[in-house]
């Protein structure tokens, strides 16, 4: 496949011409090929587009290959932005990053547009002037530097982070400094640090994460409580982190982290340790974290932070081993940061859910409660994972065997970390010795803030959904269809003149709420198992958890969601597969509802 200058080279004409047609020279070298990618340097003259910095601009150009479906890089060589620009490498933000904002115009066009307007606004540092304008967005420096990917630290956020950030000056301070205990796995020989372009996805197969399991004040006093997980099989060293009054300058220079090591010494402040932590290529020496402030916000300023580590090189036939700088993220897990894209999900943060029944719409349904950042899960289940069901369970094979609230469970230890998860393997009304003192396991169910019921069974919906009525316990329920044909969801509030569930039994039965569609054929028994069990796939039946949680997440927001009841068609009435089709019902009081005709309801 042709690049776009060698397959057309009229359009590289055409795109010369509007540079020098606008007075821009280009470079004694016309262009140059790195990788295939073109690159121009020119020369705009003084007070071209009436840009006047005291001097010629000095530009370079690079295209994408498939130029003009992508935008072009200009870097400014001459000249320094404190804002849309790159610090060290130079290239201009001359349009925001996603790919529609590029409206395909010659170069020459792009520079006259945009290049005057980027010189005037990359000058501002006023917060209050940045904040007002629609364009902006905030530039944290500390993207800039980041040269890793295959390395990162996982952390909460510790309280000095709320530490009122200091006056701007000249010199850099360090404001504070304490410790922090670092976990991270014991295969660390394992892994090759360096990319290989040539092996690129073998070079990213692995990386190593660190864990910020504690932080520590200056006199090793505990700051906040300990991150909630760590590695299984870890090694844990104590480094140290200093809050500092600006962004460090030394962070991009190779020899930063002995000036800043010097500077400590210098000021006699404790100094970092070496922790000697080695993988298959690199010996990472120290791992310093350093905190400081940046924006954080469009015009609003705040605490940033990074890891930056010194190391070396391992030798191949070498005597003495390269020294290597590298500046590590910190991927944040505090509740501001992972709740930032999802502020519906604001009502679980505080929230104790009970969910019964963990097959394919509860699994997934308890799933989506502790990715939206429910304080505490109490799962119920007898089943064990096997492979046949596993087609639409979404764990995988990995847990096959596994009781489905131990898997889950220990899926979501490991992946979210500050969600609560007590387990009760327990079947509802058995009498097998292995499920014996239900009624205490049902207490335990029951001290919840709300029960969520997949079980895909009358005799469970019936029994919880009348207990959470005696305790007042809103009750919500979901239930899939054969064949994967539709569904219903429902939500029975213990609050105003509302039906329960027996209310939408008698609606589902006389057609007052429309029931699903439902295969007739969609009953089936896998080999070797005693139970009948039904057809459906996860993409069809997924429908139905997702709109569970949905209810679910607008009821504990207290948004009027409009309907207590939805039901799914996922077939036309002539039994065509047609794209999800909702209809939504309020849960009346059913005139032949003997729980509701009980109730004095002038009294409520």
């Amino acid at each position: 496949m042709a690049v776009w200058h060698e397959e057309k080279p009229h359009i590289l004409r055409e795109e010369l011409e509007s540079l020098t047609s606008r007075g821009i020279r280009l470079g004694e070298e016309k262009r140059s090929l790195k990788d295939s990618i073109l690159i121009l340097n020119c020369i705009i003259p003084r007070g071209t587009f009436d840009i006047d910095v005291g001097e010629d601009l000095l530009i370079e150009i690079e295209f994408p290959n498939n130029y003009p479906y992508f935008r072009p890089e200009v870097i400014l060589k001459n000249y320094s932005l404190p804002r849309h620009q790159h610090p060290s490498g130079k290239n201009l933000c001359l349009i925001p990053r996603p790919t529609q904002y590029w409206q395909v115009v010659s170069i020459g066009e792009f520079l006259e547009t945009r290049l005057p307007l980027v010189l005037a606004k990359g000058e501002i540092k006023d917060q209050t002037e940045i904040a007002l304008d629609p364009e902006e967005q905030a530039e944290p420096i500390s993207e800039n530097y980041i040269n890793q990917p295959k390395l990162s630290v996982i952390s909460d956020r510790p309280s000095f982070f709320s530490y009122p950030l200091p006056e701007e000056q000249e010199g850099l301070e360090v404001l504070k400094h304490g410790f922090v205990d670092l976990s991270y796995p014991d295969n660390s020989n394992t892994i090759d640090l360096l990319i290989d372009p040539e092996k690129l996805e073998e070079s990213l197969e692995k990386n190593l994460s660190f864990i910020a399991k504690r932080w520590l004040d200056s006199e090793s006093v505990l700051i906040d409580g300990a991150f909630p997980f760590q590695h299984k099989n870890h090694h844990t060293k104590k480094t140290k982190w200093y809050l500092l009054n600006r962004f460090p300058s030394f962070i991009d220079d190779r020899s930063g982290f002995k000036e800043f090591y010097a500077e400590l010494k210098n000021k006699d402040i404790p100094l970092p340790k070496n922790l000697k932590i080695k993988t298959k290529d690199i010996e990472l020496e120290y791992l310093t974290c350093l905190i400081f402030p940046e924006e954080i916000a469009k015009g609003e300023m705040g605490w940033g932070w990074m890891f930056l580590s010194q190391g070396k090189l391992k030798s191949n036939g070498r005597s003495s081993l390269q020294q290597i700088q590298l500046n590590i993220p910190i991927q944040s897990i505090a509740k501001e940061d992972v709740q930032l894209r999802i502020p519906e999900s604001s009502g679980f943060q505080e929230k104790t859910i009970s969910v019964v029944g963990l097959g394919t719409l509860g699994a997934l349904s308890a799933l989506e409660m502790a990715k939206n950042g429910v304080k505490k899960l109490i799962l119920m289940d007898f089943d064990n994972v096997d492979t046949t069901s596993n087609v639409r369970w979404p764990l995988g094979y990995e847990y096959v065997g596994q009781q489905k609230t131990v898997a889950l469970k220990n899926f979501i230890n490991k992946n979210f970390p500050k969600v609560e998860v007590e387990i009760l393997i327990h079947r509802i009304g058995s009498l097998q010795d292995a499920f014996r003192n239900e009624n205490q396991k049902i207490e335990k169910f029951l001290n919840t803030d709300l029960i969520y019921d997949s079980s895909a069974e009358e005799g469970v919906n019936h029994f919880l959904s009348h207990l959470c009525r005696k305790k007042g316990v809103p009750y919500f329920v979901i239930e899939g269809r054969r064949g994967g044909w539709g569904g219903v969801i429902a939500r029975v509030l213990p609050v105003g003149k509302k039906g329960c569930w027996m209310c939408l039994q008698h609606a589902l039965f006389d057609k007052t709420i429309t029931p699903p569609p439902d295969d007739s054929k969609g009953g089936i028994q896998a080999k070797g198992c005693g139970d009948i069990t039904f057809t459906g796939s996860s993409f069809d039946m997924y429908n139905i958890s997702l709109a569970g949680v949905k209810l679910l997440a607008q009821t504990l927001k207290g948004v009027k969601a409009g309907y207590d009841v939805g039901v799914l068609s996922m077939v036309d009435e002539n039994e065509n597969p047609i794209l999800p089709k909702w209809d939504s019902y309020e849960l009346n009081i059913h005139p032949n509802c003997p729980y509701c005709h009980e109730r004095d309801l002038d009294k409520e």
